[in-house]
């Protein structure tokens, strides 16, 4: 996991997508929120295409917001990024925080 501050005073260009993920019950289980590309701010950040959002922060004024957003629907987490946003705004502060999975693909070859 890793840490990655996101300005928000621009577009961020974060495009998002959900995936489910095996083991799941029902759709409000939630899945994976990957990442499925980046531009400006978000580049910028070091955000990957495959990266997912597990929580989202905004650390601004005297009483932070924080959620975790891990293995959460595409809406539940979109409205905690919109939430982070308006409490920085609300806060003067043009960045919230974002706590990421990086996915790696891995290759495997024959024995």
């Amino acid at each position: 996991r890793f840490e990655v501050p996101l300005r928000i005073d621009t577009t961020p260009g974060l495009d998002l997508t959900e995936t489910a993920f095996e083991g799941a019950e029902e759709e409000t289980d939630g899945g994976l929120v990957l990442v499925t590309s980046v531009t400006g701010n978000a580049a910028e950040a070091g955000l990957q295409a495959l990266d997912t959002i597990v929580g989202v922060k905004s650390v601004a004024g005297s009483t932070p917001f924080q959620a975790n957003v891990n293995s959460c629907d595409l809406p539940t987490t979109a409205t905690a990024l919109q939430t982070a946003m308006t409490h920085a705004l609300q806060n003067n502060s043009t960045e919230i925080l974002l706590e990421m999975n990086r996915l790696i693909a891995g290759y495997y070859g024959a024995e």
